[in-house]
């Protein structure tokens, strides 16, 4: 779960959702 690299970056809530999506394999 990638989400919490994204979350150490502070990345914005709709950024990182777009990104766990493309990362969820």
């Amino acid at each position: 779960m990638a989400g919490n690299l994204f979350e150490t970056m502070q990345v914005s809530q709709p950024e990182r959702f777009l990104i766990d999506a493309t990362m969820n394999t």
